[in-house]
């Protein structure tokens, strides 16, 4: 069918209709009025005031229009809807501008068509408006979308004039903003309505062909994309592409996973004899191997194998002790004096200095047989961080006849003795020593040491003033070299570094053996260049060709041959550092400026009795809080030049304030400013994790090589910002959907998609995600679906819950190893108990200790004055029941996340990041409630208005 574009002349209306005026800021809208009031069967004029910052209401109420005014702009479509929201039972409106002025009168030829005519919807076309009008792009775009999807040809397809039947519209579902009268068409000829355009000669104010009107098309382009895309092709058809679309992004994810992670070449078998030499020494940092003063250990690193260790344990970095006892357990350990025990806050030794003592005295004791024992009365902490084994290498060396050794290569005999807990076995033995020193001949000292009759050889040096006896670097060098020099053939030499001064480093590694060059890595830690104490006790049993025994965390050294990249192993660290010391003083701001606005906003809005008066600001100020976990995991692509504190702070707060700014911007619904945040946030996290995860490494909210158990996929924090945006999303993404049943497959895709990119083994690696994610989720998508939920219905969800998960863990046991999962499964009932112990011990002490405590009481006080203040929560969420529902999915994301995850208080303190933001847009801008209701001396009270309709 092609509309006709000629009147019938001659008829008059006899059915009185509702003329509809959505406007904001309009200086024509008294004209408007009035000229819409002299159309015979118009019995009232009702202009939706948008939003206006200026007069427009009042101007419209004394020209006699009744005025319906939202106290934010929700645009065109919103407007529309609730006109006729507030009017249910109009036989017929008329759609007019508020631009029209005095030739809106010309909209009485709609009225009439309508009326005497067949069509349901009548179009006003506008005389060619030349140069003022744009270049007509947008209008021939809009014009194909309608004739592709309805087949119908329509020369005015952006006009707002129309008159359309009252049953016809209110069947609709009014599209966003611009879309709307685009969104109508197609909507209205799918149905089976009769479309005609009439010429008229309109005239209204034109946007021109300047920087304003190119913006205004710009963003009518975007509102008419929005609205076409989910009309094309068959309701059938757009579930298969969204199923399709869900499947790739699953598969893609996967794929680029496995294709970016890190795997390394294994080392090569061991030698015939095979025998280690561990040459630990205190006080080494990462700029030991570029340090001028140790030529030969700078040398020996890059013609070796080498990495950076985390070296960090549960105790003070100048704990010695604890550091080579976590050595020989294979897994951190914290020596403390029988009753005593250690306790840190979260900046101990990271972004302060730390008292640089060993817990207490590590001393060996000669026996006349030449063995010798150790001897001190520290035990092993039962802090949760502390679970390693004391002993468990040097009894996996003894245990078949095999000999550890101790030598105490400073200056004088030893004092102390503290290299001795690292091979000792359980018992304290170690089969032979040297603790003469080093004298004033390292070249014969180093003939002594290489001659031990033992199979592992710790030699402890000390090159800082964290203990009494130490060495100058030059010394320490030329002991290395010494020992290099005199080795056997066979030998593999190990050099660690341990106890960098005051402060967590991370340390050098280098593994020197004969064609051995590259760069080492391990599965444990799943980078290059970076590895754990246990990954080195693992390395030496696997280099003396021994068994693993169960308990020894870690895993076996894996080399990237080639030259090794000192400077970027020397920038990681520097890298490290920067992080630690800019990480308490960033989140602590951050906390504190939420602060100020979750105080000021509930008070400032008992006070003004209208929440709408708030400024602007709270608002900026929470959206820039929620875009600041993602612009921090961004602002890790940054040198390290510019990670320290003093730069990092004030660049974040300007990156904030601008993603606040920009997200502002967004106007499709009420939220869709934080539904911005949320969705780039949601992409980052997605292809990072897909890419290998590069942005969690070393970022604020990452994690940390000296803070962390976690060395890839995605952390803690990231789990929390990762599962608050994708129910900010969803709860988005079905709020504005004009096709349900497609968007609640999409959401329930992209459910799928978030927790295989938190659970999979090569992505995010946190399978612990999958028991807050998987019930979190199910209970969302059950409370969106359509589904009527009777006993079947809930049985079968049950049946496919359980039959999804067991596949989850399948999969995870499958392809993955080293986790809790792993650990259930092989220790059982025990292995379970254990982890439920470990996690309550370290929620409860992260609880005591992390500035990110102080978020819930702030963001509490908050909710409870917002939820107080004025309105019922219906009203609130007045029409946005997906909204409200995803809400409460905020409440159990965080806080079911925060009960089995071992981060505790920061899970829910994170999420109340978003929920704040969440609630602050509702309290401010109030995008869902009635509008206010102006009525004009002689007209007679408005239907109350039904829920909202949102666009």
């Amino acid at each position: 069918m092609n509309p006709s574009d000629v009147p019938n002349e001659g008829t008059e209306p006899d059915v009185g209709g509702i003329a509809v005026v959505p406007a904001k800021n309009s200086p024509s809208i008294e004209a408007t009025v009035a000229a819409l009031r002299r159309i015979r069967g118009v019995t009232r004029v009702v202009v939706v005031d948008d939003g206006s910052t200026d007069d427009t209401g009042a101007r419209a109420l004394a020209a006699g229009a009744e005025v319906l005014a939202l106290p934010v702009n929700r645009g065109k479509g919103a407007a529309l809807g609730e006109a006729v929201l507030a009017h249910p039972d109009a036989p017929w409106y008329l759609l007019a501008d508020a631009d029209l002025a005095e030739t809106a009168e010309h909209l009485t030829a709609l009225v009439e068509r309508l009326l005497v005519g067949d069509e349901e919807l009548v179009v006003a076309r506008f005389p060619p408006a030349g140069t003022q009008a744009g270049a007509g792009r947008i209008k021939a775009l809009s014009a194909a979308a309608i004739r592709s999807t309805t087949g119908v040809e329509v020369l005015e397809p952006l006009s707002g004039q129309r008159a359309i039947d009252g049953a016809t519209l209110r069947s609709l579902h009014p599209a966003p903003r611009f879309g709307v009268e685009v969104g109508m068409s197609i909507d209205a000829l799918r149905a089976g309505a009769r479309l005609a355009e009439v010429s008229l000669p309109l005239d209204h104010d034109h946007t021109g062909r300047g920087w304003a009107g190119r913006r205004h098309r710009i963003r009518q382009g975007i509102d008419i994309v929005r609205t076409v895309w989910p009309r094309l092709g068959t309701p059938r058809l757009r579930l298969a592409v969204v199923l399709a679309l869900s499947v790739v992004a699953i598969v893609a994810s996967v794929g680029l996973g496995k294709a970016t992670r890190w795997h390394g070449e294994a080392l090569p078998a061991p030698s015939a004899k095979p025998r280690v030499i561990l040459v630990t020494i205190a006080g080494a940092g990462m700029d030991l191997l570029e340090d001028p003063r140790a030529p030969a250990i700078s040398s020996l690193a890059r013609s070796s194998a080498t990495a950076s260790v985390s070296t960090r344990v549960p105790a003070p970095p100048g704990d010695l002790a604890s550091q080579h006892a976590s050595l020989g357990a294979g897994a951190p350990v914290a020596l403390v004096v029988p009753g005593g025990d250690l306790e840190f806050g979260e900046a101990e030794g990271l972004t302060n200095e730390s008292p640089a003592t060993a817990a207490g005295p590590v001393k060996v004791q000669a026996l006349p047989d030449g063995s010798a024992q150790v001897i001190d009365p520290l035990t092993v902490s039962d802090d949760s961080r502390s679970y390693g084994t004391r002993g468990l290498l040097g009894d996996s060396i003894r245990r078949d006849g095999g000999r550890v050794g101790y030598v105490w290569a400073g200056k004088g005999r030893a004092q102390l003795a503290n290299g001795a807990a690292a091979v000792a076995d359980d018992g304290g033995t170690i089969d032979t020593v040297d603790i003469a020193g080093v004298g004033d001949d390292p070249d014969a000292a180093a003939r002594r040491y290489v001659d031990l009759d033992a199979d592992l050889i710790l030699v402890e040096t000390r090159r800082s003033a964290l203990t009494p006896s130490t060495l100058a670097v030059s010394d320490v060098d030329r002991v290395v070299a010494a020992i290099d020099a005199h080795r056997r053939p066979t030998d593999t030499l190990i050099v660690l570094g341990l106890g960098h001064d005051a402060r967590w480093h991370l340390s050098p590694l280098i593994l020197s053996e004969p064609g051995l060059r590259g760069t080492l890595g391990s599965d444990s830690t799943r980078r290059q260049g970076i590895m754990t104490m246990g990954d080195v006790s693992a390395t030496v049993l696997n280099r003396l060709d021994r068994p693993r025994p169960k308990g020894l965390g870690g895993a076996v050294a894996r080399i990237e041959r080639g030259a090794p990249d000192i400077g970027a192993l020397v920038d990681l660290d520097r890298r490290v550092d920067q992080r630690e010391r800019s990480y308490a003083p960033t989140v602590t701001i951050f906390i504190v400026i939420q602060a100020l606005a979750y105080i000021i906003a509930p008070l400032v809005a008992r006070r003004s009795g209208r929440s709408s008066q708030l400024p602007g600001v709270l608002v900026a100020v929470t959206l820039g809080s929620a875009a600041f976990p993602v612009l921090t995991f961004l602002w890790r692509l940054m040198p390290v030049s510019l990670q320290g504190p003093f730069v990092t702070i004030p660049a974040l707060t300007m990156l904030c304030a601008a993603a606040a700014l920009l997200a502002m911007q967004a106007r499709r619904f009420g939220l869709s400013p934080l539904n911005a945040v949320a969705g780039v946030t949601l992409a980052v996290m997605v292809v990072d994790a897909s890419l290998g995860a590069p942005l969690q490494q070393i970022s604020l909210l990452g994690y940390s090589p000296v803070t962390a158990a976690r060395f890839y996929g995605l952390g803690n924090m990231a789990f929390a910002v990762l599962g608050a945006c994708a129910v900010i999303v969803a709860a988005s993404w079905l709020h504005a959907a004009t096709d349900r049943r497609a968007a609640f497959v999409a959401v329930a895709g992209m459910f799928a998609l978030v927790v295989v990119v938190d659970a999979a083994p090569m992505l995010g690696a946190d399978f612990g995600g999958v028991l807050t994610f998987v019930p979190a989720f199910g209970l969302l998508l059950a409370a969106w679906s359509p589904i009527t939920w009777n006993r079947r219905n809930v049985a079968l969800a049950v049946l496919v819950g359980l039959v999804g998960f067991a596949v989850a863990v399948g999969v995870a046991l499958k392809l993955g190893s080293g986790t809790h999962l792993d650990t259930v499964t092989n220790g059982g009932w025990d292995g379970f108990t254990e982890i439920v112990r470990r996690k309550v011990a370290t929620n409860l002490r992260v609880m005591r200790l992390t500035v990110w405590s102080w978020m819930v009481p702030i963001a509490a006080f908050f909710l409870l004055l917002s939820l107080t203040t004025s309105g019922t929560w219906r009203e609130r969420f007045r029409g946005a029941t997906d909204l409200r529902t995803g809400l409460m999915g905020l409440f159990v994301v965080g806080f079911l996340g925060g009960a089995v995850n071992d981060s505790g208080i920061v899970i829910p303190a994170l999420a109340l990041v978003y929920i704040g933001a969440f609630l602050m847009l509702v309290q401010v801008r109030k995008p869902f409630e009635a509008p206010e209701v102006r009525l004009p001396e002689d007209a007679s009270p408005p239907i109350k208005p039904a829920p909202a309709v949102s666009g």
